[in-house]
Order: structure tokens, then sequence, then C-alpha cells
């Protein structure tokens, strides 16, 4: 698989194993040294965690009426909440919502929202639970955890009679669902959807959608029909590509690259699938490899090869820089991940400019689908750290000879850092190809606004010891990421959405560009009293700085994140 260093722990079994119900009694009874198997290292340094405040027990009561008894778990629920709340990220996992709420009709939806306005609850919506920065959970409020009965699995339906084919996926679905239902069904077309396998549907779909087939078919959010969503009036609307309203006519723009909670709690959507070249569903694919710095002549001669070429849009090739394990021995390797819409022979004719100067070469033909379950590794594998990130949006032509060097320079610097402070700890870089289709569309025909976006950027680091000064060590590390590499941005500024970063103090410009003023208008119109807030959401017009996180001074930008992550941080292995 591709993110083998990072998708795999065989020591650690966290509430998404399926071994997790089992482990629970046996954790219970194991000496304190068995439980440190989670690798989450504490010291005098790790700042404690406050408690969450508690819903009263008569007002638990009243939504458990509105809702139904089974459907609503506090933190007595021990387990079945524990599942619901998880996250995989240690710097957010401290925030405890108040009770989560289950279920899979939009009435109840709509009367849970209501009751939250009512007596002032925050109220957050979580699926995969993939929100870089935790905003999926909130401390004390209600949490709308949408994977449940007819908003999950069962509710997928795929329409092959339909012009265009279709398929209907309810918003609680992780991709996994998705990709296992088209294998599972012998469902030769593509679904526009992510690689990685836990990540949920509908923020991954409200964000932009970023695949590697959007090249040919355009991102997740080009190819939705129509969507319904719970809004903040307790309604369930459904907007679509034929809508005249405009009021609706808006919210479907901005449902499309708005990023996910801002608007409301989307229930599921339509979007188009397609035929792809070869109608029996394959597709080439695999890696081209080289070891660095052994290699890395080899490789920098590659990168000139491949940022000068314009490359048809059946192909994308993302690009991925990470430490792999061989024994003891650690080394970083450079990997160009290919998939291409077309034979293999087709496909090795179209990259043999970079097979000249490749030393690994690895690639196949096969189903899409059976893409998605080698890039998944194990799907009950996910991993708690804790991370931070940065994103980027990077232009054509940017993979240049000091951009490949900058990137394997801080790569080395990581890994550095990480043998210092946290041998346990991670690092990767990944750039995801996308351009031609995507590009097609006007920056303003949808809210994603990065249209000439050709790499989405990200690089994230990840450690296990629960310390103020290692902590603040890995922050500086990564705002050092960015500011090497930011100036090589669209507009020097450019971020995606569903790769939040929330030390960012310009998100509005960064992950919106020339139309975050427009979903602030339609914010207005659809959610008047900005009930679905949080940092990093959409602001009414007219908010202040300090409510829209634009800083005067920008290390106060880095300070607020700082409280926010003392105060939610997991330090105990024991909570995990």
């Amino acid at each position: 698989m591709i993110l083998d260093t990072i998708a795999q722990t065989p020591v650690l079994v966290t509430p998404l194993h399926k071994e997790f119900d089992q482990a629970q009694a046996h954790l219970a009874l194991a000496p304190k040294d068995s439980r440190e198997a989670t690798r989450v290292h504490q010291n005098e340094n790790c700042p404690p965690v406050p408690p969450c405040p508690v819903i009263p027990p008569e007002l638990v009561k009243e939504l458990r009426d509105l809702v139904a008894p089974g459907t609503v778990l506090t933190p007595e629920d021990h387990d079945k909440y524990e599942k619901a709340v998880y996250t995989g990220n240690l710097l957010y996992a401290g925030r405890r919502p108040g009770a989560v709420v289950m279920t899979d009709e939009a009435e109840k939806l709509g009367a849970t929202v209501k009751f939250a306005q009512k007596h002032k609850f925050e109220l957050t919506i979580k699926n995969g639970g993939h929100s870089y920065a935790g905003y999926c959970l909130n401390c004390g409020g209600i949490l709308v955890f949408m994977n449940t009965g007819k908003f999950g699995p069962d509710g997928i339906k795929v329409d092959l009679q339909s012009s265009p084919k279709t398929v209907t996926i309810p918003a609680g679905c992780l991709w996994s669902d998705v990709h296992d239902y088209f294998h599972r069904n012998r469902i030769d077309q593509m679904v526009i959807g992510g690689r990685c396998p836990t990540v949920g549907v509908s923020g991954f779909t409200l964000g932009g959608g970023v695949s590697p087939f959007s090249r040919r078919y355009g991102l997740g959010i080009d190819n939705i029909i129509k969507a319904t969503i719970v809004t903040a009036s307790g309604d369930c609307i459904e907007v679509s590509r034929e809508d005249t309203e405009p009021e609706k006519k808006d919210l479907f723009w901005a449902l499309r690259g708005g990023g996910g909670g801002n608007f409301g709690i989307l229930t599921g959507f339509t979007a188009q699938i397609h035929d792809l070249s070869h109608n029996d569903g394959k597709v080439a694919y695999g890696l081209l490899t080289w070891e660095l710095p052994s290699q890395q002549s080899q490789f920098e001669e590659m990168m000139k090869v491949y940022n000068s070429k314009k490359w048809p849009d059946r192909l994308a090739l993302d690009v991925i820089w990470q430490y792999k394990k061989s024994g003891d021995k650690q080394t970083l390797v450079a990997e160009v991940i290919v998939i291409y819409d077309g034979t293999l022979e087709e496909c090795l004719e179209v990259i043999a400019p970079l097979i000249h100067f490749a030393v690994d070469i690895s690639i196949s033909s096969m189903k899409w689908w059976d893409v998605t379950l080698i890039e998944q590794g194990d799907p009950n594998s996910p991993i708690p750290f804790y991370s931070h990130w940065a994103s980027l949006i990077f232009g054509q032509g940017s993979m240049t000879e000091t951009v490949v060097s900058d990137i394997t320079k801080l790569m080395e610097e990581s890994h550095e850092l990480l043998k210092r402070y946290d041998s346990d700890g991670m690092s990767h870089l990944l750039w995801v190809h996308i351009g031609e289709e995507t590009a097609k569309v006007d920056a303003k025909d949808t809210a994603f606004f990065w249209r000439d976006g050709v790499y989405v950027c990200y690089f994230k680091i990840q450690w296990t010891r629960c310390d103020r000064d290692i902590r603040d060590i890995m922050f500086k590390f990564v705002d050092k990421v960015k500011a090497k590499l930011a100036r090589h941005t669209i507009q020097g500024q450019a971020a995606y959405v569903n790769f939040v970063d929330e030390n960012i103090s310009n998100w509005q410009e960064a992950y919106y560009g020339d139309n975050y003023p427009r979903l602030q208008q339609i914010k207005k119109e659809w959610d008047p009293n900005d009930f679905f807030n949080f940092k990093q959401s959409i602001k009414l017009p007219g908010a202040t700085d300090l409510q829209t996180g634009i800083e005067k001074d920008p290390t106060s930008a880095i300070e607020r994140p700082v409280i926010s992550w003392d105060e939610n941080s997991l330090p105990d292995p024991e909570k995990v």
C-alpha cells in the first residue's frame, strides 16, 4: 500500500477496530505496562485535560423523548459513546460531547437542531472523524453521528439505467462502504471518491473532493447532481442542478466546495458515475520509487521532466516523500503514484519519459476498486497520534528543482527532529495531481475557488509524546514547512479546506479565495443566527477580526490554537 508506514500499528487497538469490544475486558485487567502499548508517552510537562460540561439529566431525557431513547448516547454509555466520539488525532480527543445523537430520520435531526438552539448547545456533525482540526467534535455540546441506519451503507443505490448513470450515497457512509458496495456488486463504473477508506463521504465531498481520477472526471463536487440537507431552521431541503429558485441555487453552489458543517447537516447526495475508458473497469496502477539521497540525482532529473510536461487527463501522477522501515533502518523514499485510465501498455508508453529515470518500477493492470483496496491497507488500523498538518495548493510548473530539493531537505530535517524528540513519530509529504477536467470549471461556478490548481499538497507530522515543549517544536516545524513552500503556491496562500489547518490566520482567503464574501451572504440567508459555528466556519457578513480568525499579529494565530490544544489534547493512554 502507498502509505504503509502510517497505515498500520499492529500493537494498537482503537475504538474503530473490530476487536475493540473484546479488548476492553483485557485492558481493564491488564498491567499498566501492557496498556502502554498505545505508545502515547507522558511526562510532567503533559498538559492536564479539563473536563467538559455534562448535560443535565432532565435535558438528556428531553432529547431522548424527541429522538428516541436508544439513539442518544452520553458518556455513561461507555464503549458505544467512545466509538461515536473517537478521533485519531490526540490533540483534539479531549473534546467530549455531552450527548451523541444517532438517528437516520431527517425529521429527528431537525428536532435535534431545534433542541440545541433552544438550550444553546453547540452542535457538531461527525461521520469519518477526519477533520484535521477536530471540528467534528465539541466540548459538552451535542454531536450528531451520521453513520447510522439509512444514513449508512444500507442506503447506497446505483442507477445504471439513468442518463447520466448515478450513485446515491447517504451522508453517513465512509468511502470504504462505497468502494465495497461497487466491488461486491461488480460495478465497473467509477465514482469520484476518496482514497482513504475511513474518510467520510460527506466531508470529502463538501470540501471539494480531490480524487486520483479528478483529472479525467472532475472533483467530487463537479459530479453532484442533487443533495439533501437539514438546515438551521430544522427543515430538510433538497437542492440540485435543476433549481431555479435563487436561494436554493445559492445553497447548492455553497455546498459544492464550501466545506463541511457550515450550512447544515448533509443527509445524502446523488452523483454522476463514469464509464472508464475500458468497459471492464480496469486501470493501470503502481509506483515508481527512488531511495534518497542515494538516488537523488535520478529522481531530480525525472522531476524536471515531470514538471515540464502537460500530461493527459487519463493520467494522474501523485508524489509522496516518506521514510520506510527495513529492519532497524529507515530510508527516505520518493514515490510517484501512477494511476492511468486505460491499458497498461498505453500507460507505459505515456510515462516512458519518466521510466527512463526510474530505479524501481511496479505497475500493473487491475480493477479500479482493487486500487482502493490496495491503498487502504488494513481498514481496521487507524492510529491515534498527535498530528499537525500544513496544506498548500500549487499551480502548473510548480514542481521546480528548487521546490523538490526543499521538500527533500525538509523531510530529512523532520526525520532528525523525530529521532531527537520522538522515535515513534512519523512524517510524510504528499502531492495530489489534479488539473485538466478540474480546471474547466470557472473559479466562481462553485465554492471551490482554486481551479487553476494542479497539485493539492499536505505535509503531516505525527508524534506520541504528550509534552508541551515537543508539541511546540512540532508546530514550529510545520510553520517552517509552510513558510518555505507557501511562496510557491497560487497567490502565495492557496490551501485546501479538507486538509484544514487551524494555524492559518487568513483561512478565508486561503480556502475560498474571492468566493468567501458570497459564502457569507449565503450563510446569512440559510443560517442567520450562525448556529453552525466553529473556529473556521463561514462567518456572517460583518464579523469582526476576532470572530473571523484574521489576525493583525500573526503570532496570535499560533497562540490561540496552543490554548485550544492544551484544553483538548488527550494525554492519558487509558482513554484512547
